[in-house]
């Protein structure tokens, strides 16, 4: 789903549904404001820096913490 951006995540009971919309700026966004529904058992979030507030949304509050690697040369 290239153009997309996950808007949602939302937990119903024992699975879980991502929203997918457009990503503002792009042909897609452009064009429409539909929302896609996937629905899954489970679901891997690695949106990197976004990760924390897109899973505060469902109530998910999880020990993450970011890091700065330094860089070893």
């Amino acid at each position: 789903m290239l153009g997309c951006e996950v808007s949602s995540i939302r937990l119903e009971g024992q699975r879980a549904s991502v929203e997918l919309a457009s990503r503002a700026g792009s042909e897609l966004g452009s064009r429409s404001r539909e929302v896609d529904v996937i629905h899954a058992d489970a679901v891997v979030v690695a949106a990197g820096y976004g990760s924390l507030p897109l899973l505060e949304r469902p109530g998910l509050r999880l020990p993450l913490h970011p890091l700065r690697l330094a860089d070893r040369a």
